[in-house]
């Protein structure tokens, strides 16, 4: 999979991803919607994930031409229990 085209070609969808995860946040070891919302969006993209813990995404993106530099990339899915003054 060509994950850099993927990216550049759904930059809306990838901007709509972002505001709904913004919407429906999930507390610190509570993200089990976020966690199947990032599952299912990986699946769609054919890609394969699994979990770590009962929150935690794992998926391995392999690029398309096989083997490479390796580039370990970590996010925080949670949540702060604060109020925004907007």
């Amino acid at each position: 999979m060509d994950f850099y085209r993927l990216m550049l070609n759904n930059s809306d969808e990838l901007t709509e991803m972002r505001r709904t995860l913004h919407r429906n946040p999930e507390l610190s070891f509570m993200e089990y919607e976020t966690a199947k919302y990032i599952e299912n969006r990986l699946s769609e993209w054919g890609m394969n994930s699994e979990r770590i813990g009962e929150t935690g995404v794992y998926a391995e993106i392999t690029g398309g031409k096989g083997c490479g530099p390796i580039v370990a990339l970590r996010a925080d899915i949670d949540a702060l229990p604060v109020e925004e003054e907007t």
